[in-house]
Protein backbone atom coordinates (compact mmCIF):
# COMPACT_ATOMS: atom_id res chain seq x y z
CA UNK A 1 0.00 0.00 0.00
CA UNK A 2 3.27 2.35 0.40
CA UNK A 3 4.63 1.75 -2.72
CA UNK A 4 1.42 2.28 -4.23
CA UNK A 5 1.01 6.16 -2.59
CA UNK A 6 4.13 6.82 -3.19
CA UNK A 7 4.29 5.66 -7.15
CA UNK A 8 0.85 7.76 -7.19
CA UNK A 9 2.18 10.82 -5.55
CA UNK A 10 4.93 10.94 -7.67
CA UNK A 11 3.02 11.07 -10.93
CA UNK A 12 0.31 13.66 -9.45
CA UNK A 13 3.92 15.73 -8.80
CA UNK A 14 5.13 15.41 -12.25
CA UNK A 15 1.62 16.19 -13.35
CA UNK A 16 1.24 19.31 -11.79
CA UNK A 17 4.97 20.66 -12.20
CA UNK A 18 4.80 20.49 -16.10
CA UNK A 19 3.70 23.81 -17.61
CA UNK A 20 3.26 24.50 -21.53
CA UNK A 21 4.95 27.64 -22.23
CA UNK A 22 1.92 30.15 -23.64
CA UNK A 23 1.40 30.12 -27.46
CA UNK A 24 2.54 33.27 -29.21
CA UNK A 25 0.65 33.84 -32.45
CA UNK A 26 2.74 33.99 -35.71
CA UNK A 27 4.18 37.59 -36.23
CA UNK A 28 6.02 36.23 -39.60
CA UNK A 29 5.94 39.02 -42.33
CA UNK A 30 2.82 37.68 -42.91
CA UNK A 31 0.36 40.10 -45.80
CA UNK A 32 -2.58 40.60 -43.75
CA UNK A 33 -5.36 43.01 -45.76
CA UNK A 34 -6.47 45.75 -43.38
CA UNK A 35 -10.16 45.85 -45.16
CA UNK A 36 -11.87 42.94 -47.34
CA UNK A 37 -14.27 44.10 -49.96
CA UNK A 38 -17.24 42.13 -51.13
CA UNK A 39 -18.82 43.85 -54.15
CA UNK A 40 -22.67 42.33 -54.37
CA UNK A 41 -25.75 43.07 -56.57
CA UNK A 42 -27.85 44.34 -54.32
CA UNK A 43 -30.88 42.86 -56.18
CA UNK A 44 -29.49 39.01 -55.58
CA UNK A 45 -27.04 39.34 -52.91
CA UNK A 46 -24.42 37.53 -55.28
CA UNK A 47 -20.91 38.65 -56.64
CA UNK A 48 -21.38 41.68 -59.52
CA UNK A 49 -20.86 40.21 -63.00
CA UNK A 50 -18.28 42.74 -63.69
CA UNK A 51 -15.43 44.04 -62.60
CA UNK A 52 -15.19 46.37 -59.92
CA UNK A 53 -12.24 49.16 -58.39
CA UNK A 54 -12.38 49.49 -54.56
CA UNK A 55 -10.27 52.10 -53.22
CA UNK A 56 -9.08 52.42 -49.84
CA UNK A 57 -7.88 56.07 -48.41
CA UNK A 58 -6.70 57.42 -45.28
CA UNK A 59 -5.14 60.79 -45.41
CA UNK A 60 -2.92 61.28 -48.18
CA UNK A 61 -2.60 57.16 -47.96
CA UNK A 62 -4.71 55.21 -51.02
CA UNK A 63 -4.64 51.69 -52.41
CA UNK A 64 -6.76 50.01 -55.20
CA UNK A 65 -7.68 46.89 -55.83
CA UNK A 66 -9.49 45.14 -59.21
CA UNK A 67 -12.15 42.66 -58.55
CA UNK A 68 -11.99 40.83 -61.72
CA UNK A 69 -15.21 38.71 -62.47
CA UNK A 70 -15.96 35.57 -60.55
CA UNK A 71 -13.72 37.42 -57.53
CA UNK A 72 -15.89 37.23 -54.55
CA UNK A 73 -13.46 39.03 -52.02
CA UNK A 74 -11.05 41.40 -52.52
CA UNK A 75 -8.28 43.00 -49.72
CA UNK A 76 -6.95 46.77 -49.65
CA UNK A 77 -4.44 48.04 -47.28
CA UNK A 78 -2.23 45.76 -46.35
CA UNK A 79 -0.57 45.69 -42.85
CA UNK A 80 -2.25 48.97 -42.10
CA UNK A 81 -4.42 50.50 -39.62
CA UNK A 82 -5.95 53.67 -39.93
CA UNK A 83 -9.41 55.29 -40.71
CA UNK A 84 -10.47 55.03 -43.99
CA UNK A 85 -13.16 56.05 -46.76
CA UNK A 86 -13.68 53.07 -48.73
CA UNK A 87 -15.36 53.37 -51.99
CA UNK A 88 -16.20 50.99 -54.77
CA UNK A 89 -17.34 51.61 -58.56
CA UNK A 90 -18.49 49.09 -61.11
CA UNK A 91 -19.88 49.59 -64.96
CA UNK A 92 -23.92 49.66 -64.68
CA UNK A 93 -23.89 50.74 -60.60
CA UNK A 94 -23.88 53.76 -58.81
CA UNK A 95 -21.16 54.78 -56.54
CA UNK A 96 -20.83 52.85 -52.85
CA UNK A 97 -19.00 54.19 -50.24
CA UNK A 98 -18.72 54.04 -46.81
CA UNK A 99 -16.59 56.24 -44.38
CA UNK A 100 -15.15 55.93 -41.63
CA UNK A 101 -13.62 52.40 -41.50
CA UNK A 102 -11.44 52.03 -38.40
CA UNK A 103 -8.98 49.33 -38.87
CA UNK A 104 -7.18 48.14 -35.12
CA UNK A 105 -3.56 47.06 -35.06
CA UNK A 106 -3.34 43.81 -33.47
CA UNK A 107 -0.11 42.19 -31.37
CA UNK A 108 1.37 41.52 -34.51
CA UNK A 109 -1.11 42.18 -37.63
CA UNK A 110 -3.75 44.76 -38.38
CA UNK A 111 -7.57 43.19 -37.65
CA UNK A 112 -8.91 42.98 -40.83
CA UNK A 113 -12.83 44.76 -41.43
CA UNK A 114 -14.93 42.75 -43.99
CA UNK A 115 -17.21 44.92 -45.62
CA UNK A 116 -20.19 43.53 -48.38
CA UNK A 117 -20.47 46.21 -50.63
CA UNK A 118 -24.13 45.86 -51.87
CA UNK A 119 -23.95 47.50 -55.02
CA UNK A 120 -27.14 49.77 -56.37
CA UNK A 121 -28.23 50.92 -60.08
CA UNK A 122 -28.39 54.26 -60.46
Amino acid sequence: MKLAWIVGASVVAVGCSTTAPPLEPNCGDVGVPAITVTPLDYRTDQPIQGQAVVIARDGGYADTAHAEPGMRTVGVAYNRAGSYSVTVTAPGYALWQREPVVVLQGRCNVSTTPLAARLVLP
